[in-house]
């Protein structure tokens, strides 16, 4: 989901209807949650939030809040980020998850992120945090179109496959280079006889075809680029 943006600068366009981003504060200290938010109004975000501090707290508002993203402090007495940022990888892998904090070493910074945090951001530096939660949304989205056009060449694939396997007529890919088949439909393997694993190790032309039938076709394909069509 998008953040609302009142800011017409920002680098993420909303639908002015569309409903406010929630974003799940996990922060012992009231007055940095406080701060963190105000920096978000400052960068035209609208949202509404919840704050929490303990393990427990957390997880009902994972399930009962269902956020957009979670903002979360390294280190606190009860429940620290690392353990947040396990347990929302562990429920929800693709939840946005950017890490505050009051200070961080290169080594820390790295764990995070390879933990799985989309960002992070420091307690000192806040100004940043409009830009860390745009780019985690915007990451989301990219991830979510990345896997939505997979599903759909996946689903084109099988409907290719279904297709060709309903015919009659045998069916026949092979790379011009080498003669390896790449792809050939079930009436192909019943009347040549070979299995699926036979057919990709053979030499397509040489294996199935006719010395006349091959003059044929590379006849027909001369004419083909020739003078744009020929039929075998």
């Amino acid at each position: 989901m998008k953040p609302k943006i009142q800011n017409p600068k920002s680098k993420i366009e909303t639908d002015p209807q569309s409903e406010r981003l929630r974003i799940l504060i996990l922060e012992d200290v009231a007055t940095d949650a406080e701060l963190v938010k105000r920096e978000l109004r400052n960068a035209g975000i609208v949202f509404t939030s919840r704050r929490v501090d303990k393990r427990d707290d957390f997880l009902k508002q994972l399930e009962g809040f269902s956020p957009d993203i979670i903002l979360s402090d390294y280190t606190m007495p009860q429940f620290n980020g690392m353990e947040a940022l396990a347990l929302t990888r562990e429920l929800n892998p693709t939840l946005p998850f950017v890490m505050v904090t009051g200070s961080i070493n290169e080594e820390t910074a790295v764990e995070c992120m390879k933990a799985g945090a989309d960002d992070y951001v420091l307690k000192e530096r806040l100004k940043r945090i409009g830009s860390a939660v745009e780019g985690a949304l915007e990451k989301k989205r990219m991830i979510g179109e990345k896997e939505r056009a997979e599903d759909r060449l996946q689903e084109e694939k099988e409907f290719m496959e279904k297709s060709l396997n309903a015919q009659t007529d045998t069916f026949i890919v092979f790379e011009p280079a080498t003669g390896k088949a790449v792809r050939w439909n079930k009436a192909f393997s019943e009347i040549s006889g070979y299995s699926d694993e036979e057919i990709a190790s053979m030499k397509v032309p040489d294996s199935y075809y006719s010395k006349e039938d091959l003059n044929n076709a590379a006849a027909a394909t001369e004419k083909a680029f020739r003078e744009g069509n020929a039929r075998l």
